[in-house]
């Protein structure tokens, strides 16, 4: 059975939640497409502005209720809140009150819960709400006894979940200007409705709409239309989930090119596409003549027309106009011959070509210059890796974690080692040598850890976690992928020991690599394929959200490419660099100049700021407020700075600056703290001959001697590293 429960809140008790108009009209839209025999199949529930206990109560049945081999659809449109101390994401009803969301809310957890404990072995969760990413992901493994578990999870059965915006997003309505009862359905729910409804969402054009067709093609109208709101796609699956038909299929061998023109939502690309397969018929491609029979045969009217107008005018040949005969003279004056008219010459008519309209693109208005970084102050001590959360909530070195709302300390780390934050923040992955450890950033005991073949030197999570790559060394790049079971090795498509930096998109499908080859490389990850490279030899990569632009930094220069034609945006040369990071938009870089550490601003091409320090490694904060730093020395000596735009984001932190020493200060110290040690040895060589001779204690003292030399020494340097901090 397909069972379907829509749930759409838009009206609240609380003033805090503002009103929405679009959750009614889009669970009333929804339904409709999702009930219909032809397209979905489900039977379905709709439930409006529930309260909190009855909501809890339909989610409770709805899974308690499913048998094994039962599709069940979870829909929830409305307010989506996180809690401000445990940022878990609660569902707001009728009757929420926001500063009691744990009692009055009805809580992703919760959901969650009720998701896992079911018997249902196919669960689709649709989330059109803010911070619907933030949705959790499976906590409890459901037990399979002595059954195989890959015969329970065959034929697509698992859990995916497919949200409105990422956990850090906010999920936006259509503005029309206009107060009415009858409002537009929200972007995400829009674009769900027409691809399920038009069967434009069936991108490999088997006849079925599978979630990954769905997703594909809900990501690019949300993007294309919104491109502040970025959808995700998260869950467990083995093969894929139908979730409708989408009508006739079309031929296997017809090309991705011409199949996404027939499968478009603009009637005109669609028409396109059938004068292409038109014209290639005539050629005698036997693909394009069976695709136009099965168009003409279809049930979308304006297809099945052109598709037959396109057969007919290439059967029936045009005939060819025959020669004007050569006029005889009689031999005698017979009587004159009846004249019979001469075929008439087709004649070609010649339209002048009307040039097409050149379409100016208006100058977009420069972007709000931020602020510059005004105030540092002093983290603590840690090690030189250094990593924000995509939230910028957490900032972690070494094995310390900070929450940067206030600044406290987290539960430390494992180990320090590269590392890398899940897209939703709450786990994160550290490596020491060839040993990975996959965790939660609250502790919950479920600690998985897996073993590379080389030594590890970065980590990156795909945009919904499913994927997680390693780059090592000598083996070059390995990929794990989430399975029910845990995290599976994962063949690397294309990708081999010539990969020296990689790099996963935080808002789509999409990655980035450098290779010993010189050239940076973009590719597709569902399915994996290959989309554009260009000819650098990179030692740092990155890509933005929806992979518009690909930047690279390597031997003194730093370079932007538009990815569309692969044309260079950004080309920058820099004296002696050192550690670099770009921001999560690829507007902001930060780099180690011969001149200190300098902040650009890459959409203008100039530098912004310049602090006179020096770093060992640095990293922006996704949301661009923080700047952190590791500075240069000993591992175990080695202290973490923030810079904060706004004075007041670093209270809680005791000691607050204007900025760090310069490297002339620097330099300064490191020159005292050598000869202070120098001195300390001498002091401590001294104090060691204090003990009595050794004539009269023998090797004891000897012995008593260099134990207390030792102590003194590092006793007076621990104490100046201590005294002298820069």
């Amino acid at each position: 059975m397909r069972r379907a429960l829509l749930i759409a809140t838009d009206t609240y008790g609380d003033p805090t939640f503002r009103a929405l108009r679009a959750p009614r009209r889009d669970a009333e839209e929804l339904e409709a497409v999702l009930r219909d025999e032809a397209i979905g199949g489900f039977r379905t529930e709709v439930l409006l502005n529930p309260s909190a206990q009855l909501l809890r109560e339909h989610v409770d049945g709805l899974f308690t209720e499913a048998q094994h081999d039962d599709v069940v659809l979870l829909y929830v449109s409305g307010h989506g809140v996180k809690d401000r101390f445990s940022g878990h994401l609660h569902f707001a009803t009728t009757d929420t009150r926001n500063h009691l969301l744990a009692s009055t809310a009805v809580s992703a957890q919760f959901v969650r819960e009720r998701i896992d404990h079911s018997l249902a072995a196919q669960v689709v969760v649709w989330l059109d709400c803010c911070y619907g990413g933030a949705f959790p992901s499976g906590m409890l493994p459901r037990s399979a006894g002595t059954v195989d578990v890959v015969e329970q999870l065959d034929e697509g059965r698992g859990c995916v979940v497919m949200t409105a915006s990422t956990h850090i997003q906010y999920a936006y309505e259509p503005d029309s200007g206009r107060v009415e009862d009858r409002a537009e359905p929200s972007v995400f729910t829009k674009a769900i409705i027409e691809g399920l409804r038009t069967g434009d969402a069936d991108l490999d054009g088997d006849g079925e709409i599978s979630d990954r067709d769905l997703y594909g093609y809900v990501y690019e109208r949300v993007r294309r239309e919104s491109p502040d709101q970025t959808p995700t796609h998260s869950g467990v699956l083995s093969g894929d989930l139908r979730i409708a038909y989408a009508g006739t299929p079309l031929p296997r061998a017809l090309p991705d090119e011409l199949r996404r023109l027939l499968r478009s939502s603009d009637p005109a690309l669609r028409l396109a596409g059938v004068r292409l397969l038109g014209t290639r018929a005539d050629e005698g491609d036997p693909v394009a003549r069976t695709t136009l029979e099965v168009l003409a045969a279809g049930p979308r009217p304006d297809l099945a027309a052109a598709a037959t107008e396109a057969l007919t005018s290439r059967r029936q040949p045009t005939p060819s106009p025959q020669p004007k005969p050569t006029p005889v003279s009689p031999p005698a004056p017979d009587p004159p011959p009846i004249a019979t008219p001469e075929p008439r010459p087709t004649r070609t008519r010649v339209v002048p070509r009307t040039p097409e309209p050149v379409q100016v693109t208006p100058p977009e208005a420069p972007a709000r210059p931020r602020p510059p970084f005004t105030a540092a102050a002093l983290v603590g001590r840690a090690d030189r890796t250094i990593e924000f959360s995509p939230d910028s909530a957490l900032l972690a070195s070494g094995s310390h974690l900070w929450n940067t709302r206030g600044w406290r300390s987290r539960d430390p780390l494992p180990h320090p080692g590269p590392m890398a934050f899940a897209p939703h923040g709450t786990q994160f992955a550290v490596a020491r040598a060839n040993e990975i450890t996959i965790d939660d950033v609250v502790p919950t005991g479920r600690i998985e850890k897996l073993t590379s073949a080389g030594t590890v030197e970065s980590l990156s999570f795909n945009h919904d976690r499913t994927l997680l790559a390693a780059t090592t060394r000598p083996s070059g790049i390995e990929l794990w992928e989430a399975g029910p079971t845990g995290w599976t090795s994962l063949l690397s498509p294309r990708l081999s020991a010539s990969t020296r930096a990689f790099r996963f998109s935080a808002g789509g499908p999409f990655a980035v690599s450098a290779s010993t080859a010189h050239t940076v490389d973009l590719w597709g990850t569902r399915p994996w394929r290959h989309l554009g490279s260009a000819p650098f030899v990179a030692e740092v990569v990155a890509v933005n959200r929806d992979a518009t632009q690909v930047a690279a930094a390597g031997g003194g220069r730093v370079v932007v490419w538009r990815t569309s034609d692969w044309s260079r945006l950004v080309d920058l040369g820099f004296r002696t660099p050192g550690p670099l990071a770009f921001g999560a938009d690829l507007r902001d870089l930060a780099v180690q100049t011969w001149d200190g550490l300098e902040l650009w601003d890459l959409t203008e091409r100039r530098m912004v700021q310049r602090i006179p320090t020096e770093v060992a490694s640095v990293a922006l904060s996704p949301d661009g407020r923080f700047l952190a730093a590791t500075e240069p020395g000993e591992p175990a000596f080695r202290d973490v700075w923030v810079w904060a735009r706004d004075r007041d984001d670093l209270t809680g932190l005791r000691e607050v600056h204007t900025l760090p020493p310069p490297p002339a200060r620097r330099a300064h110290l490191e020159t005292l703290r050598r000869r202070a040690r120098w001195v300390s040895g001498a002091v401590a060589l001294a104090g060691g001959a204090v003990v009595p001779p050794a004539g009269e204690w023998g090797g004891t003292a000897f012995v008593l001697g260099l134990v207390l030399a030792a102590v003194l020494y590092l006793a007076s340097v621990t104490a100046l590293n201590r005294i002298w901090k820069p």
